[in-house]
Protein backbone atom coordinates (compact mmCIF):
# COMPACT_ATOMS: atom_id res chain seq x y z
CA UNK A 1 0.00 0.00 0.00
CA UNK A 2 1.36 3.41 -0.98
CA UNK A 3 1.96 5.72 1.94
CA UNK A 4 1.03 9.29 1.09
CA UNK A 5 2.48 12.13 3.12
CA UNK A 6 0.45 15.34 3.39
CA UNK A 7 2.21 18.64 3.86
CA UNK A 8 0.41 20.45 6.69
CA UNK A 9 3.08 23.02 7.43
CA UNK A 10 1.00 25.86 6.03
CA UNK A 11 -2.24 24.91 7.78
CA UNK A 12 -3.32 26.89 10.83
CA UNK A 13 -5.67 25.15 13.26
CA UNK A 14 -9.07 26.77 13.56
CA UNK A 15 -9.79 28.17 17.02
CA UNK A 16 -13.31 29.22 17.96
CA UNK A 17 -14.42 30.71 21.27
CA UNK A 18 -17.85 31.69 22.57
CA UNK A 19 -19.40 33.40 25.56
CA UNK A 20 -22.97 34.76 25.75
CA UNK A 21 -23.55 38.40 26.65
CA UNK A 22 -23.90 37.63 30.35
CA UNK A 23 -22.92 35.02 32.91
CA UNK A 24 -25.09 35.26 36.02
CA UNK A 25 -23.95 34.18 39.48
CA UNK A 26 -26.17 34.30 42.54
CA UNK A 27 -24.57 35.27 45.83
CA UNK A 28 -23.43 32.10 47.55
CA UNK A 29 -23.15 30.10 44.32
CA UNK A 30 -19.99 29.09 42.47
CA UNK A 31 -20.12 29.23 38.69
CA UNK A 32 -17.24 27.96 36.55
CA UNK A 33 -16.40 28.36 32.87
CA UNK A 34 -14.33 25.50 31.47
CA UNK A 35 -11.63 26.24 28.91
CA UNK A 36 -12.33 23.14 26.81
CA UNK A 37 -16.04 23.97 26.69
CA UNK A 38 -15.79 27.67 25.95
CA UNK A 39 -13.47 27.07 22.97
CA UNK A 40 -13.37 24.60 20.13
CA UNK A 41 -10.11 23.60 18.48
CA UNK A 42 -8.43 20.40 17.40
CA UNK A 43 -5.95 20.18 20.28
CA UNK A 44 -7.03 22.47 23.06
CA UNK A 45 -3.87 21.62 25.04
CA UNK A 46 -1.93 23.66 22.48
CA UNK A 47 -3.68 26.85 23.58
CA UNK A 48 -3.75 28.98 26.68
CA UNK A 49 -6.64 30.87 28.25
CA UNK A 50 -6.24 34.35 29.67
CA UNK A 51 -9.29 35.32 31.71
CA UNK A 52 -9.49 39.01 32.66
CA UNK A 53 -12.18 40.05 35.14
CA UNK A 54 -12.35 41.94 38.42
CA UNK A 55 -13.95 38.92 40.09
CA UNK A 56 -13.16 35.23 40.00
CA UNK A 57 -9.97 33.25 39.50
CA UNK A 58 -8.20 31.94 36.42
CA UNK A 59 -7.20 28.33 37.06
CA UNK A 60 -5.46 25.68 34.98
CA UNK A 61 -8.56 24.42 33.21
CA UNK A 62 -11.24 26.94 34.10
CA UNK A 63 -12.36 30.32 35.41
CA UNK A 64 -14.17 30.05 38.74
CA UNK A 65 -16.09 32.53 40.88
CA UNK A 66 -17.88 32.16 44.20
CA UNK A 67 -20.16 35.18 44.45
CA UNK A 68 -20.30 37.28 47.61
CA UNK A 69 -22.36 40.31 48.65
CA UNK A 70 -19.38 42.58 48.04
CA UNK A 71 -19.28 41.54 44.37
CA UNK A 72 -22.90 42.43 43.50
CA UNK A 73 -23.02 44.24 40.17
CA UNK A 74 -21.82 43.90 36.59
CA UNK A 75 -18.20 43.03 35.85
CA UNK A 76 -16.79 43.08 32.30
CA UNK A 77 -14.84 39.98 31.32
CA UNK A 78 -12.49 39.28 28.44
CA UNK A 79 -11.16 35.89 27.42
CA UNK A 80 -8.10 35.77 25.19
CA UNK A 81 -7.04 32.45 23.69
CA UNK A 82 -3.29 32.39 23.06
CA UNK A 83 -1.16 30.01 21.03
CA UNK A 84 2.24 28.72 22.16
CA UNK A 85 3.87 31.91 20.87
CA UNK A 86 1.53 33.98 23.07
CA UNK A 87 -0.24 35.27 19.97
CA UNK A 88 -3.91 35.94 20.53
CA UNK A 89 -5.91 33.68 18.19
CA UNK A 90 -9.39 34.30 19.61
CA UNK A 91 -11.05 36.84 21.88
CA UNK A 92 -14.54 36.98 23.38
CA UNK A 93 -16.16 39.29 25.90
CA UNK A 94 -19.05 39.01 28.33
CA UNK A 95 -20.38 40.55 31.52
CA UNK A 96 -20.38 38.68 34.81
CA UNK A 97 -23.51 39.65 36.73
CA UNK A 98 -23.38 38.98 40.47
CA UNK A 99 -26.98 39.01 41.73
CA UNK A 100 -29.02 38.51 44.87
CA UNK A 101 -32.72 38.34 45.62
CA UNK A 102 -34.70 41.48 44.96
CA UNK A 103 -38.46 41.87 45.29
CA UNK A 104 -40.47 39.34 47.27
CA UNK A 105 -42.44 36.65 45.42
CA UNK A 106 -45.99 36.66 46.88
CA UNK A 107 -47.08 33.44 45.17
CA UNK A 108 -44.91 30.68 43.70
CA UNK A 109 -43.74 31.16 40.13
CA UNK A 110 -45.04 28.37 37.92
CA UNK A 111 -42.63 26.77 35.42
CA UNK A 112 -43.14 24.32 32.57
CA UNK A 113 -39.88 22.62 31.50
CA UNK A 114 -39.84 21.16 27.98
CA UNK A 115 -37.03 18.76 27.17
CA UNK A 116 -35.49 15.31 26.91
CA UNK A 117 -34.08 12.92 29.53
CA UNK A 118 -32.12 15.77 31.13
CA UNK A 119 -35.46 17.28 32.21
CA UNK A 120 -37.11 13.93 32.98
CA UNK A 121 -37.22 13.75 36.80
CA UNK A 122 -33.63 14.89 37.22
CA UNK A 123 -32.17 16.21 40.52
CA UNK A 124 -31.63 19.79 39.30
CA UNK A 125 -35.33 20.50 39.92
CA UNK A 126 -35.11 19.67 43.63
CA UNK A 127 -31.80 21.49 44.06
CA UNK A 128 -33.22 24.63 42.44
CA UNK A 129 -36.28 24.39 44.70
CA UNK A 130 -33.98 24.09 47.72
CA UNK A 131 -31.82 27.06 46.71
CA UNK A 132 -34.78 29.35 46.08
CA UNK A 133 -36.58 28.37 49.27
CA UNK A 134 -33.43 28.99 51.31
CA UNK A 135 -33.10 32.45 49.75
CA UNK A 136 -36.71 33.59 50.15
CA UNK A 137 -37.54 31.66 53.31
CA UNK A 138 -40.54 29.97 51.68
CA UNK A 139 -41.40 27.96 48.56
CA UNK A 140 -41.34 30.32 45.57
CA UNK A 141 -41.14 27.93 42.61
CA UNK A 142 -43.55 25.35 41.26
CA UNK A 143 -42.79 23.00 38.36
CA UNK A 144 -45.83 21.85 36.38
CA UNK A 145 -46.56 19.44 33.55
CA UNK A 146 -48.36 16.26 32.55
CA UNK A 147 -45.44 14.08 33.65
CA UNK A 148 -43.66 13.51 36.95
CA UNK A 149 -45.83 10.96 38.74
CA UNK A 150 -45.22 11.01 42.48
CA UNK A 151 -42.52 13.68 42.34
CA UNK A 152 -43.09 17.10 43.87
CA UNK A 153 -42.08 18.58 40.54
CA UNK A 154 -43.96 17.92 37.31
CA UNK A 155 -42.50 18.50 33.88
CA UNK A 156 -42.65 17.86 30.14
CA UNK A 157 -39.36 15.97 29.85
CA UNK A 158 -39.26 12.85 27.66
CA UNK A 159 -36.24 10.59 27.56
CA UNK A 160 -34.94 10.06 24.04
CA UNK A 161 -36.99 12.94 22.63
CA UNK A 162 -35.71 15.53 20.18
CA UNK A 163 -37.13 18.93 19.32
CA UNK A 164 -39.04 17.52 16.32
CA UNK A 165 -41.25 15.53 18.69
CA UNK A 166 -42.60 18.71 20.26
CA UNK A 167 -43.48 20.49 17.00
CA UNK A 168 -45.16 17.61 15.15
CA UNK A 169 -48.07 15.21 15.60
CA UNK A 170 -45.85 12.67 17.36
CA UNK A 171 -46.29 9.85 19.84
CA UNK A 172 -44.01 8.96 22.72
CA UNK A 173 -43.62 5.24 23.01
CA UNK A 174 -40.45 5.07 25.07
CA UNK A 175 -42.29 5.79 28.30
CA UNK A 176 -45.80 5.85 26.88
CA UNK A 177 -49.03 3.87 26.94
CA UNK A 178 -50.30 1.62 24.15
CA UNK A 179 -53.38 0.49 22.24
CA UNK A 180 -52.93 -3.23 21.51
CA UNK A 181 -54.72 -5.38 18.92
CA UNK A 182 -55.43 -8.83 20.35
CA UNK A 183 -57.22 -12.08 19.50
CA UNK A 184 -57.96 -15.43 21.12
CA UNK A 185 -58.66 -13.93 24.55
CA UNK A 186 -60.53 -16.47 26.67
CA UNK A 187 -61.08 -14.47 29.86
CA UNK A 188 -61.03 -10.69 29.49
CA UNK A 189 -58.66 -9.07 32.01
CA UNK A 190 -59.95 -7.25 35.04
CA UNK A 191 -59.28 -3.53 34.75
CA UNK A 192 -55.94 -2.58 36.40
CA UNK A 193 -54.67 -6.15 36.08
CA UNK A 194 -50.92 -5.95 35.58
CA UNK A 195 -49.03 -7.49 32.69
CA UNK A 196 -45.33 -7.64 31.86
CA UNK A 197 -44.32 -6.73 28.29
CA UNK A 198 -40.87 -6.96 26.75
CA UNK A 199 -39.44 -3.62 25.60
CA UNK A 200 -36.42 -2.42 23.68
CA UNK A 201 -33.23 -2.06 25.71
CA UNK A 202 -33.67 -5.68 26.75
CA UNK A 203 -36.07 -5.90 29.65
CA UNK A 204 -39.65 -6.27 30.83
CA UNK A 205 -41.87 -3.41 31.97
CA UNK A 206 -45.12 -3.56 33.88
CA UNK A 207 -48.31 -2.23 32.33
CA UNK A 208 -51.86 -2.27 33.68
CA UNK A 209 -55.06 -2.74 31.72
CA UNK A 210 -56.92 0.55 31.41
CA UNK A 211 -59.78 -0.58 29.15
CA UNK A 212 -60.65 -3.13 26.49
CA UNK A 213 -63.06 -3.62 23.62
CA UNK A 214 -63.42 -7.34 22.85
CA UNK A 215 -65.89 -9.33 20.81
CA UNK A 216 -65.55 -13.12 20.84
CA UNK A 217 -62.07 -12.75 22.29
CA UNK A 218 -60.79 -10.34 19.63
CA UNK A 219 -60.40 -6.58 19.60
CA UNK A 220 -58.26 -4.09 21.49
CA UNK A 221 -56.76 -3.57 24.95
CA UNK A 222 -55.41 -0.25 26.23
CA UNK A 223 -52.50 -0.58 28.66
CA UNK A 224 -50.87 2.09 30.82
CA UNK A 225 -47.18 1.91 31.70
CA UNK A 226 -46.31 1.62 35.38
CA UNK A 227 -42.60 2.35 35.05
CA UNK A 228 -39.44 1.84 33.08
CA UNK A 229 -38.46 2.97 29.62
CA UNK A 230 -38.30 1.44 26.17
CA UNK A 231 -40.62 0.99 23.19
CA UNK A 232 -42.62 -2.21 23.02
CA UNK A 233 -42.33 -4.24 19.82
CA UNK A 234 -44.93 -4.15 17.07
CA UNK A 235 -46.16 -7.59 18.16
CA UNK A 236 -45.53 -9.80 21.15
CA UNK A 237 -46.98 -11.34 24.29
CA UNK A 238 -48.13 -9.74 27.54
CA UNK A 239 -47.72 -11.96 30.61
CA UNK A 240 -49.96 -11.58 33.66
CA UNK A 241 -48.46 -10.64 37.02
CA UNK A 242 -51.43 -10.55 39.39
CA UNK A 243 -52.22 -14.13 40.36
CA UNK A 244 -55.86 -14.75 41.19
CA UNK A 245 -57.08 -11.73 39.23
CA UNK A 246 -59.38 -12.55 36.31
CA UNK A 247 -57.75 -12.44 32.90
CA UNK A 248 -55.74 -14.75 30.68
CA UNK A 249 -52.27 -15.51 31.98
CA UNK A 250 -50.82 -14.55 28.60
CA UNK A 251 -52.29 -12.52 25.78
CA UNK A 252 -50.68 -12.21 22.37
CA UNK A 253 -50.95 -8.90 20.54
CA UNK A 254 -50.45 -8.34 16.82
CA UNK A 255 -49.99 -4.56 16.76
CA UNK A 256 -49.16 -1.79 19.21
CA UNK A 257 -49.98 1.88 18.75
CA UNK A 258 -48.62 4.41 21.20
CA UNK A 259 -51.38 6.55 22.70
CA UNK A 260 -49.12 8.99 24.55
CA UNK A 261 -48.94 11.99 22.25
CA UNK A 262 -47.15 15.33 22.04
CA UNK A 263 -49.16 17.34 24.61
CA UNK A 264 -48.57 20.63 22.80
CA UNK A 265 -50.01 19.50 19.46
CA UNK A 266 -53.55 20.55 18.59
CA UNK A 267 -54.93 18.07 16.02
CA UNK A 268 -57.79 20.44 15.23
CA UNK A 269 -55.42 23.14 14.00
CA UNK A 270 -52.48 20.95 13.00
CA UNK A 271 -50.04 23.10 14.97
CA UNK A 272 -48.28 23.62 18.28
CA UNK A 273 -50.87 25.23 20.53
CA UNK A 274 -49.98 26.11 24.12
CA UNK A 275 -53.39 27.72 24.71
CA UNK A 276 -54.99 24.37 23.89
CA UNK A 277 -52.54 22.64 26.26
CA UNK A 278 -53.62 25.03 29.03
CA UNK A 279 -57.30 24.38 28.32
CA UNK A 280 -56.86 20.60 28.33
CA UNK A 281 -54.58 20.28 31.35
CA UNK A 282 -55.30 23.38 33.43
CA UNK A 283 -51.65 24.45 33.26
CA UNK A 284 -50.63 28.02 32.46
CA UNK A 285 -47.03 28.83 33.47
CA UNK A 286 -45.39 32.07 34.51
CA UNK A 287 -42.11 30.97 32.90
CA UNK A 288 -40.95 28.29 30.43
CA UNK A 289 -37.73 26.29 30.17
CA UNK A 290 -36.65 24.79 26.83
CA UNK A 291 -33.85 22.26 27.31
CA UNK A 292 -33.35 20.31 24.08
CA UNK A 293 -30.59 19.22 21.73
CA UNK A 294 -28.79 16.29 23.37
CA UNK A 295 -30.54 13.69 21.20
CA UNK A 296 -30.17 15.48 17.87
CA UNK A 297 -26.65 16.89 17.75
CA UNK A 298 -25.38 17.61 14.24
CA UNK A 299 -22.66 19.67 12.64
CA UNK A 300 -25.54 21.50 10.99
CA UNK A 301 -28.00 22.37 13.78
CA UNK A 302 -30.42 24.30 11.56
CA UNK A 303 -33.30 21.83 11.97
CA UNK A 304 -33.01 21.93 15.76
CA UNK A 305 -32.89 25.72 15.75
CA UNK A 306 -35.96 25.89 13.49
CA UNK A 307 -37.93 23.55 15.76
CA UNK A 308 -36.99 25.53 18.85
CA UNK A 309 -37.98 28.71 17.02
CA UNK A 310 -41.44 27.16 16.50
CA UNK A 311 -41.71 26.50 20.23
CA UNK A 312 -40.47 29.96 21.20
CA UNK A 313 -42.88 31.66 18.80
CA UNK A 314 -45.82 29.65 20.14
CA UNK A 315 -44.92 30.36 23.78
CA UNK A 316 -44.75 34.08 23.06
CA UNK A 317 -48.04 34.01 21.16
CA UNK A 318 -50.05 31.93 23.62
CA UNK A 319 -48.49 32.48 27.04
CA UNK A 320 -46.50 35.75 26.81
CA UNK A 321 -44.04 34.62 29.50
CA UNK A 322 -40.24 34.66 29.91
CA UNK A 323 -38.33 31.76 28.34
CA UNK A 324 -35.13 30.18 29.67
CA UNK A 325 -33.34 28.55 26.74
CA UNK A 326 -30.65 26.06 27.72
CA UNK A 327 -27.39 25.39 25.90
CA UNK A 328 -27.34 21.60 26.32
CA UNK A 329 -24.15 20.22 27.83
CA UNK A 330 -21.26 18.33 26.32
CA UNK A 331 -21.21 14.56 26.66
CA UNK A 332 -18.40 12.84 28.56
CA UNK A 333 -14.84 12.66 27.19
CA UNK A 334 -13.67 10.17 24.54
CA UNK A 335 -13.28 7.38 27.10
CA UNK A 336 -16.85 7.96 28.21
CA UNK A 337 -18.09 8.19 24.63
CA UNK A 338 -16.43 4.92 23.73
CA UNK A 339 -17.40 3.14 26.96
CA UNK A 340 -21.08 4.00 26.46
CA UNK A 341 -21.51 3.90 22.68
CA UNK A 342 -18.68 1.91 21.11
CA UNK A 343 -17.37 3.72 18.04
CA UNK A 344 -20.37 5.97 17.41
CA UNK A 345 -18.81 9.21 18.65
CA UNK A 346 -15.49 10.97 18.10
CA UNK A 347 -14.81 13.62 20.71
CA UNK A 348 -13.53 16.35 18.39
CA UNK A 349 -16.65 16.06 16.23
CA UNK A 350 -18.99 15.82 19.21
CA UNK A 351 -17.55 18.98 20.74
CA UNK A 352 -18.03 20.82 17.45
CA UNK A 353 -21.66 19.70 17.27
CA UNK A 354 -22.39 21.07 20.74
CA UNK A 355 -20.47 24.25 19.98
CA UNK A 356 -22.34 24.74 16.68
CA UNK A 357 -25.74 24.26 18.33
CA UNK A 358 -24.89 26.66 21.14
CA UNK A 359 -23.68 29.42 18.83
CA UNK A 360 -26.54 28.90 16.36
CA UNK A 361 -29.13 29.21 19.13
CA UNK A 362 -27.43 32.36 20.36
CA UNK A 363 -27.40 33.87 16.88
CA UNK A 364 -31.08 33.06 16.42
CA UNK A 365 -32.43 34.22 19.77
CA UNK A 366 -30.02 36.75 21.29
CA UNK A 367 -32.19 39.67 20.17
CA UNK A 368 -35.39 38.20 21.63
CA UNK A 369 -36.74 40.11 24.60
CA UNK A 370 -37.62 38.07 27.69
CA UNK A 371 -35.56 35.11 26.49
CA UNK A 372 -32.61 34.23 28.69
CA UNK A 373 -29.83 31.74 28.00
CA UNK A 374 -28.83 29.13 30.58
CA UNK A 375 -25.26 28.18 29.55
CA UNK A 376 -25.04 24.64 30.91
CA UNK A 377 -22.70 23.74 28.02
CA UNK A 378 -20.13 26.14 29.47
CA UNK A 379 -20.69 25.65 33.20
CA UNK A 380 -21.27 21.90 33.76
CA UNK A 381 -17.94 20.11 34.19
CA UNK A 382 -17.93 17.40 31.51
CA UNK A 383 -14.50 16.16 32.59
CA UNK A 384 -15.43 14.99 36.09
CA UNK A 385 -19.22 14.89 36.38
CA UNK A 386 -20.02 11.68 34.53
CA UNK A 387 -18.94 9.28 37.24
CA UNK A 388 -15.88 7.07 37.14
CA UNK A 389 -15.37 3.32 36.88
CA UNK A 390 -11.87 2.02 37.57
CA UNK A 391 -11.02 0.06 34.42
CA UNK A 392 -7.87 -2.01 33.61
CA UNK A 393 -5.60 -0.28 31.12
CA UNK A 394 -5.46 -3.57 29.18
CA UNK A 395 -6.98 -7.06 29.61
CA UNK A 396 -4.02 -8.47 31.56
CA UNK A 397 -3.01 -5.51 33.69
CA UNK A 398 -3.83 -4.80 37.33
CA UNK A 399 -3.31 -1.09 36.67
CA UNK A 400 -6.59 0.78 36.33
CA UNK A 401 -7.68 4.19 35.10
CA UNK A 402 -10.99 5.97 35.78
CA UNK A 403 -13.46 5.83 32.86
CA UNK A 404 -16.73 7.82 32.85
CA UNK A 405 -19.66 5.55 33.66
CA UNK A 406 -22.22 7.50 31.62
CA UNK A 407 -22.03 9.47 28.42
CA UNK A 408 -25.01 11.83 28.61
CA UNK A 409 -26.38 11.83 32.16
CA UNK A 410 -24.08 13.26 34.84
CA UNK A 411 -23.83 12.25 38.47
CA UNK A 412 -25.43 14.36 41.21
CA UNK A 413 -22.58 16.91 41.13
CA UNK A 414 -23.42 17.67 37.51
CA UNK A 415 -27.10 18.22 38.24
CA UNK A 416 -26.20 20.49 41.14
CA UNK A 417 -24.06 22.57 38.78
CA UNK A 418 -27.06 22.78 36.46
CA UNK A 419 -29.19 24.01 39.35
CA UNK A 420 -26.59 26.65 40.23
CA UNK A 421 -26.72 28.23 36.77
CA UNK A 422 -30.51 27.82 36.43
CA UNK A 423 -31.01 29.51 39.80
CA UNK A 424 -28.47 32.26 39.13
CA UNK A 425 -29.89 33.11 35.70
CA UNK A 426 -33.45 33.10 37.01
CA UNK A 427 -32.55 35.25 40.03
CA UNK A 428 -31.05 37.84 37.69
CA UNK A 429 -34.30 38.16 35.72
CA UNK A 430 -37.31 37.13 37.80
CA UNK A 431 -40.12 39.53 38.57
CA UNK A 432 -41.62 39.44 42.03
Amino acid sequence: MEHVMTDTSGITDEVLAFLPAEICIAVGRTIELYNKQVAWCGNVANFHFKWQCAVGKSMGRKWTCTATEGMIGAHPMTLSVLDNNMTEVARVETTVKIVTAGADIPTPRKFVAIGDSLTNNKPWYQEWLNLSEATFGKPVLQFLGTRGGQFVYKHEGRSGYASKGYVTDSSYGYEGNYHLTVSCVTTPPTLKKRYSIYVTWGGYVEFEVESYDLTDGAGTIDVNRLGGGGDISASGVMTGIDAGVDGDATIAYSSAVCTTMNPFWNPATGAVDFANYSAEHGITPDEVIIYLGANELSLDPSNTVANIRTLVTAVKRDWHVPIYLVFTGYYANQDGLGFASGSVHVDIEHRRKVFNLMTALYAEFSADRELYFVPIALTMDREYNYGMVETPVNPHSTVTVPIPSDMVHPQLAGYKQMADIFYSTWLAHYEG
